[in-house]
């Protein structure tokens, strides 16, 4: 990129230049992916804790304590 703004020519062969950009991407989709699973476990482990916690509703009424 900074051969071809500065001179307006590309004496690099277009191979490394595709090489280049694939590993670039590769690195982005790795990335990403990396943190959309990551986020999923986030989500997984708040509904667990969200089940252990769950309110009392018609089916399932709340239970009494002994004091």
């Amino acid at each position: 990129m900074v051969q071809y703004v500065t001179t307006g020519e590309v004496y690099m062969h277009w191979s490394r230049a595709m090489l280049s950009s694939l590993l670039v991407v590769g690195a982005v989709i790795l990335g990403v992916t990396s943190f959309l699973m990551h986020m999923l476990e986030l989500i997984a482990a708040q509904r667990d804790s969200l089940r252990t916690m769950r309110p009392p509703d018609r089916m399932r009424p709340a239970r009494r304590t002994a004091s």
